[in-house]
C-alpha cells in the first residue's frame, strides 16, 4: 500500500506547474517568484548566466524572464513550439522584439496585480492544453 502512496503523490507533484525566474535583480525575483508560488505554481529563481541550464535540466512550464536577458529569450525563440510559456517583465508594455515569442508582458515596476493577470492567462492556456490547471484567487495578506 506505501508503493500506491508515494506514486500517487509523485503522479500529483507532476500536475502542477512549474515556473522559473530570470533576472539579474534579486528585489524583482523575490516578488516575482513569491507571487508565482502564492498562486500554487512552484518557481525557481535563476540568475540569467544559470538560466539556461535551468531551463534544460527542469524543464519549466512558464519561464518569467527579464527583457535584458537575450539569451534566454534567443534560447525559447529557437525552441520552436516546444517553448515554454514566457511572461517578459519590461520597463514597456511593447516588445515588437520580441513579438511572437512572448505569451504575455509585466511592465515594471512589477506589481503583484499586473503579475496575477498573466498567472491566470498562464493557467488558463495550460488547462486548455492539459485538461488541467488551477483557479487563482486574490489573496490579501
Amino acid at each position: 500500500m506505501r508503493v500506491e502512496q508515494s506514486v500517487l503523490v509523485d503522479h500529483e507533484a507532476k500536475q502542477q506547474p512549474n515556473a522559473l525566474v530570470v533576472t539579474n535583480s534579486m528585489v524583482t525575483g523575490i516578488v516575482v517568484a513569491s507571487t508565482i508560488e502564492r498562486a500554487g505554481i512552484r518557481s525557481r529563481k535563476s540568475h540569467p548566466d544559470q538560466a539556461l541550464t535551468e531551463i534544460t535540466k527542469n524543464k519549466p512550464d512558464m519561464i518569467a524572464t527579464d527583457c535584458s536577458c537575450n539569451d534566454v529569450l534567443r534560447f525559447l525563440q529557437d525552441s520552436g513550439d516546444l517553448r515554454p510559456y514566457c511572461v517578459l517583465l519590461s520597463v514597456q508594455r511593447d516588445n515588437t522584439e520580441w513579438e511572437g515569442l512572448v505569451d504575455g508582458v509585466v511592465v515594471k515596476p512589477v506589481t503583484v496585480e499586473a503579475l496575477h493577470s498573466a498567472l491566470q492567462d498562464f493557467l488558463k492556456n495550460r488547462k486548455l492544453k492539459t485538461g488541467s490547471g488551477a483557479v487563482l484567487s486574490a489573496r490579501k495578506d
